[in-house]
């Protein structure tokens, strides 16, 4: 989601650099990389591919000066890829989510320093932490917009009316909720790839018989472990399946979450990968 704001308001290019270090300093707080000997300039692909957290402050960072102008870039394409509302989801009970912006600081808090959007509110956004609240379903919405090339559509379990005797008295539609123009979405694809075979979830997916477009994530849960994260699709080039996991306080993403999605990826395609 982020890297397509970044891509579609043209804050970054597909083959653009940003540093990739150990630290990242705004003001008088560091924040950190998860490796920290990293020290390099890294495409969009290449940073997707070892999940560079510092690379996306940087972007973050970038995002917050757009906000001085009135620029809402990250907030208004997590929205438009399906997530801090419902999904239209068929069963009821389903969670809003939530994606942070500065009015809704300023509703939710009273005192005067809650109600400021400081930088380090968009470079956490920019890594999927802060305020955030997104849930497996929405990602997978928006997994499978980047998929299949912009259409958002509306997930459900749902798919006819039955009587008593068993026949269809209605099938049910679930038409699209709406249509999107991504920009260079190829280069999060070529990401996502590179982070499934080469990069963060090489270990789980590298020898993997059906080649695999995949992202790791954590998502910080004090006072507990980090929940584990892993949002797919598959095959690549021509997708037929999304898969996002999360387990709860299961860690980095490749160590609970992943290998979970293989173990999904191996069922659907009936394939094994080598030992």
């Amino acid at each position: 989601m982020i890297a397509e704001a970044g891509l579609a308001s043209g804050l970054i290019s597909p083959y653009s650099t940003l540093a990739c270090t150990g630290t990242y300093t705004v003001g008088n707080h560091v924040f950190h990389n998860v490796e920290s000997s990293v020290n390099a300039n890294l495409t969009l692909p290449q940073a997707l591919s070892i999940s560079c957290d510092t690379w996306f402050y940087r972007l973050g960072s970038m995002f917050y000066a757009e906000q001085q102008k009135g620029h809402l870039y990250m907030q208004d394409w997590a929205r438009r890829l399906g997530v801090g509302h419902p999904t239209g989801f068929d069963v009821p009970g389903e969670a809003p989510g939530l994606v942070p912006t500065p009015a809704w600081l300023k509703r939710t808090f009273k005192q005067r320093w809650e109600r400021i959007w400081y930088e380090g509110y968009s470079i956490n956004l920019a890594v999927g932490q802060g305020q955030l609240a997104i849930t497996p379903l929405q990602l997978a919405v928006a997994y499978s917009t980047l998929a299949n090339g912009g259409t958002v559509v509306r997930p459900h379990i749902g798919k006819a009316v039955l009587n008593s005797s068993g026949q269809i008295v209605r099938e049910l539609r679930f038409p699209a909720r709406r249509h999107l123009r991504l920009t260079d979405a190829y280069a999060i694809r070529d990401g996502l790839i590179a982070g499934a075979h080469s990069g963060t979830s090489a270990a789980v997916f590298g020898n993997f018989p059906v080649q695999v477009a995949g992202k790791t994530g954590t998502a910080e849960a004090p006072p507990g472990s980090d929940h584990s994260w892993y949002a797919s699709w598959a095959p690549a080039y021509n997708p037929k399946l999304v898969i996002v996991v999360m387990i709860e306080h299961g860690g980095f993403g490749a160590e609970a979450a992943a290998p979970a999605a293989k173990e999904i990826y191996s069922a659907y395609f009936r394939v094994k990968a080598p030992r």
